[in-house]
């Protein structure tokens, strides 16, 4: 079986975090996936330059992969709106 690469970890970002019953029931709409850049090797900075450098960041992507919104750290009403927006 393959791994995926360190940098993508497969196991849910929302697992240790505390997270409103209303944004996780929009969450699981969503694939979810974290991305690890700490190592600033050259597959870390190609990720920077396509979604910025300010982290932590959230990138939503549509079932197409294209971009749909990208926020920092947002309150609960603020990434309700956002997730609803992507479909």
């Amino acid at each position: 079986m393959t791994r995926a690469p360190r940098e993508v970890q497969r196991r849910s970002p929302l697992a240790i975090l505390p997270i409103h019953p209303a944004v996780r029931r929009e969450l699981g709409r969503f694939v979810l996936f974290k991305v690890d850049v700490t190592d600033d090797t050259p597959r870390d900075r190609r990720l920077q330059e396509k979604y910025g450098r300010n982290l932590p960041l959230m990138v939503l992507l549509d079932a197409q992969g294209r971009e749909r919104a990208r926020a920092g750290k947002i309150g609960t009403s603020e990434m309700l709106a956002l997730l609803r927006k992507v479909r």
